[in-house]
């Protein structure tokens, strides 16, 4: 019914009202066509009378006002019983800015959730599974300064549970090309 978290590097596309506008109650798009399609995708995941595996979102492209490229939007449902600290979330909607250069996962997680380098490589060591022990040893960091980090990095990215913070990081990724090193 209404937006409950928005990362920051779609916070910066939404900021730039560059054909993406959000308000307490939706998303919208200035393309007249990619928002009905939108709105059409965001009814269905709204009824009641389908499954979950009839509510398979979708995938649209979202012209510029500018008239750059267009924004890739992924649209995909979230089974209810699912909690990643969205409360009771419908979907998760992705936007892509194909003007963005590739990047690594550690600049992603900068980007996105305005982490400091520091907290982007623990955050991705825990994504590689590591535990906080080993992610900390790896770093040559002390148990005390990873808490810490991770401390922030929770706040940063409104997660309690290092799960709910993989959860996110590794859909934050999903989709984009990511190179490596």
């Amino acid at each position: 019914a209404e937006p409950v978290f928005v990362n920051a590097a779609a916070q910066r596309i939404i900021d730039r009202k560059d054909g993406v506008a959000l308000d307490a109650r939706k998303l919208s798009f200035v393309d007249p066509e990619a928002d009905k399609v939108f709105q059409k995708l965001i009814l269905v995941l709204h009824c009641e009378d389908l499954p979950l595996s009839a509510k398979s979102g979708g995938v649209l492209k979202a012209s510029r006002t500018a008239g750059d490229g267009a924004y890739g939007v992924v649209l995909t449902p979230m089974p209810a019983q699912c909690d990643f600290g969205l409360g009771s979330a419908a979907a998760a909607i992705f936007l892509f800015d194909p003007l963005v250069n590739r990047t690594t996962a550690i600049e992603l997680f900068v980007t996105s959730h305005d982490l400091s380098r520091s907290e982007a490589e623990l955050a991705h060591r825990l994504a590689l599974g590591e535990s906080l022990d080993e992610a900390a040893a790896y770093r040559s960091i002390s148990r005390n300064t990873a808490k810490a980090q991770l401390r922030s990095i929770f706040a940063k990215t409104n997660t309690n549970r290092q799960s709910e913070l993989v959860s996110l990081l590794l859909r934050s990724i999903a989709g984009i090309n990511l190179k490596t090193g």
